[in-house]
């Protein structure tokens, strides 16, 4: 059976499929602090299935204590972001610090072990979220028959990633 990257959000703001995290890394270098409020990020060029995924981790960090804000509410279309300027005055009245990202990666052309290696190595190497962004979209066409999840936190207040994690890959 292949899967469309966008059913995976779809399945996921459903609770139809638990992703377990298998592997994480914590950034060497960043200062620490408590997370108060967090910008969702699911990577998707699909605004049907965007939402509603970000509607659900926004749900899932709000009923942990933490303030949450979906990303489609200041970023309609992540192919096409507002200027900078729009973006860093919606985080600021949101008052976030951070800003978690979902992104959806097809396993079917390299195989999972190519997948962790990728994964190991952007985790090795200073990133943004909107460089990760900017990076996945567009979304390749067409289904995958495997697939995994990366998850990361990202601090707004030193830029880099605070935090990445993986789940194994899923058919």
């Amino acid at each position: 059976q292949q899967v469309d990257r966008n059913d995976v959000h779809r399945r996921a703001a459903a609770a139809e499929v638990d992703y377990v995290i298998v592997d994480s890394r914590s950034a060497e270098g960043l200062e620490r602090h408590r997370v108060q409020t967090v910008v969702v990020v699911a990577i998707s060029d699909d605004a049907a299935v965007r939402k509603p995924c970000e509607n659900k981790l926004v749900s899932f960090l709000r009923g942990r204590g933490l303030g949450a804000v979906a990303s489609y509410r200041a970023v309609p279309d992540l192919a096409a972001p507002p200027s900078r300027e729009q973006i860093v005055q919606f985080i600021a009245e949101q008052q976030a610090d951070s800003v978690i990202t979902v992104r959806v990666a097809s396993l079917d052309a390299a195989g999972d072990a190519a997948w962790i290696e990728a994964w190991e190595a952007w985790m090795s190497r200073p990133s943004t979220a909107r460089e990760l962004v900017e990076q996945s979209l567009p979304a390749p066409p067409g289904k995958a028959k495997r697939y995994g999840v990366e998850i990361a936190l990202f601090d707004l207040q030193q830029p880099g990633r605070l935090w990445g994690g993986r789940t194994a890959g899923h058919e």
